[in-house]
């Protein structure tokens, strides 16, 4: 230590804040009324590509019969059907800003979970999960 200067007192740990990080995406591919494909951009010029990205906020209705835990009747495939291109049409030209889940970044296929936000082309902010329940598209069990 130098002569006349004190050691500096321990800094006490704290718990980081609690930050809400929304990320823009880039050539996001529709999958369906909850999954889509792209890149997610990162400050500093870091790119995540080639991400599937799951709403984890909401539970789309199912485009396709694959999913096995769940009963699927046709009613909600052309429900399912709806919101894929309803959500697509919502996207065309707009931007889809995603927010990690603060609790379980992933889904148990590998899936970031991410809340939706979409700024279309006229420069409206809609958040997707309150747009989809709102039209009926959300699966109820």
């Amino acid at each position: 230590i130098f002569a006349g200067l004190e050691a500096a007192p321990q800094a006490k740990p704290v718990s980081p804040p609690q930050l809400e990080c929304w990320c823009r995406t880039a050539n996001v591919l529709v999958h369906d009324g909850d999954t889509v494909v792209g890149d997610v951009l990162l400050p500093w010029d870091v790119t995540i590509r080639n991400q599937y990205i799951r709403a984890g906020d909401f539970d789309a209705c199912e485009v396709t019969r694959t999913r096995k835990t769940v009963t699927i009747t046709e009613d909600e495939l052309r429900i399912g059907k709806q919101a894929r291109d309803e959500f697509k049409a919502l996207l065309d030209g707009g931007m889809l800003w995603v927010q990690p889940m603060p609790d379980e970044p992933k889904d148990p296929y590998g899936r970031m979970l991410a809340r939706w936000t979409v700024i279309t082309k006229s420069g409206q902010c809609v958040d997707v999960a309150a747009w989809m329940k709102q039209h009926g598209y959300c699966r109820s069990e």
